[in-house]
């Protein structure tokens, strides 16, 4: 758990999607959705921590660091 406020998540969203140049997510309401390119993002992303569990196994570190995303689509 990262204990991060709503505000600052939308923050980084926003910086990410500036970033990139895209909508990742779009608004409806108080709720998001993932766009296709917040869905591709998404997949990347999910590679990403799977090899950084990988990694963390491989040298033994599994137990002290867990990697993990929960996003919907």
């Amino acid at each position: 758990m990262l204990h991060l406020t709503p505000q600052t998540i939308s923050a980084q969203i926003k910086l990410l999607e500036e970033g990139l140049d895209t909508q990742l997510f779009e608004r409806e309401g108080r709720g998001l959705r993932l766009t296709v390119a917040g869905q591709t993002t998404k997949a990347y992303a999910d590679e990403i921590f799977e090899h950084s569990q990988r990694i963390a196994r491989h040298y033994g570190l599994y137990e002290r660091t867990h990697f993990s995303t929960r996003v919907t689509s």
